[in-house]
């Protein structure tokens, strides 16, 4: 699908030679490239000046490694037919091949001038800017694509992408609303694609900066998204950000409760309840009744407390771990050891369990718990 059949005006083959050429194409799409290079070598026995046949026995040739003379044969094939779409794209193709990208661009832009409507020379084209990151080259090129097909919707989705990543948010928005104008009416509540595109057409909103339009547009759509989840992070989000605390705090919490152990949720939740201590260990308090087997709420709590309140719960919560077997317990609390004291606590609390490990005064199987607790001893210590 690299090439497209229709030869060029110029050097027209007879029928029969022109026959094989396209059969040529599609066994070089094929990856057929031994009976391309054959059908190839037949057509040059013939005609070996022909210009795009050389193009194409170097493309192969290229795709086989022998690069030499490869470019040997498609800089002669252009020679021969300079003003040939098949051979400028060939050698934009071969430079794409060997990740020269700049000089890629320039032939493709070249095989344009010939054929200006050819869509699989401005597909290649397009995207090869959008791998530069030349964004607004990407609009233009996918302008014209929108022009040559506007009934195909994901030339418009294409076209609003461009513009999105050009930071034009009015114009992929103008974009994005013609391509919803292409939805069939009334909208169904099991679409997969609309729900992804709904999704994006709230972040091209959001990055413009209006908020406030985010967020109502959000609310109108939440029935039509089939990712719930999504749909509560970003309304959390957008909440934050908008400095609407209080709804913001409660947004989080119901995702928090969704999923306890979802880091970015509690960053954010702590964010909105401010720099009061108090009211953070408040709170996480009862979190940590509420979710009890959360370990990350857990150990968010000891962050919170004072060293003097840090040393009876990190007890409950080491012991706890131990008995688990948590090999990772030790990565968890690496937070806390910037803090002098409380590495002292940890150090008591351990030497501590596995003195009564060693003893025998546990009710559990004391070997594995004194495993345990000399692992993490060991980490400790490095």
């Amino acid at each position: 699908n690299v090439m497209s059949k229709k030869p060029a005006p110029s050097k027209v083959l007879p029928a029969k030679e022109a026959s094989s050429f396209k059969q040529l194409l599609k066994l070089y799409e094929a990856k057929q490239y031994k009976k391309g290079l054959k059908l190839a070598e037949q057509i040059l026995k013939n005609y070996p000046e022909h210009g795009e046949t050389l193009a194409m026995k170097g493309l192969i040739l290229h795709c086989t490694e022998k690069k030499t003379e490869a470019y040997d044969l498609v800089k002669r094939g252009l020679r021969n037919d300079i003003t040939s779409h098949i051979c400028w794209h060939v050698f934009g193709l071969v430079y794409r091949s060997d990740r020269n990208y700049p000089e890629a661009i320039k032939c493709y832009l070249n095989a344009l001038k010939h054929d200006k409507s050819n869509q699989q020379i401005l597909r290649d084209l397009s995207n090869l800017q959008v791998q530069m990151r030349d964004y607004k080259g990407f609009v233009d090129t996918r302008r014209q694509i929108l022009i040559l097909k506007s009934s195909n919707k994901a030339n418009w989705i294409a076209y609003t992408l461009a513009q999105h990543l050009n930071r034009d948010y009015v114009q992929a928005l103008k974009a994005y609303d013609a391509y919803e104008d292409t939805i069939e009416k009334p909208w169904k509540k099991n679409d997969l694609e609309l729900s992804e595109m709904l999704l994006y057409k709230n972040q091209i909103i959001e990055e413009s900066g209006d908020l406030e339009r985010a967020l109502s547009h959000l609310l109108e759509v939440k029935d039509f998204v089939l990712d719930k989840v999504a749909i509560k992070e970003k309304n959390a989000e957008l909440l934050f950000k908008l400095n609407r605390t209080s709804a913001a705090q409660q947004a989080y919490r119901d995702l928090i409760k969704m999923n306890p152990d979802n880091l970015n949720y509690h960053k954010r939740y702590r964010a909105s309840l401010g720099e009061d201590g108090e009211s953070l260990k408040k709170e996480y308090k009862e979190l940590a009744e509420e979710f009890p087997r959360s370990e990350l709420i857990q150990i968010i709590r000891l962050e919170l407390v004072s060293n003097e309140d840090f040393k009876p719960l990190f007890e409950i919560f080491v012991r706890k771990s131990i008995k688990k077997g948590v090999p990772s317990l030790f990565t968890s609390l690496k937070k806390f050891y910037h803090d002098e004291e409380k590495v002292n606590i940890i150090e008591e609390v351990i030497l501590g369990l596995v003195a009564s490990f060693k003893s025998g005064n546990e009710k559990e199987d004391s070997p594995l718990l004194l495993l345990w607790s000399l692992f993490f001893l060991a980490q400790h210590y490095d």
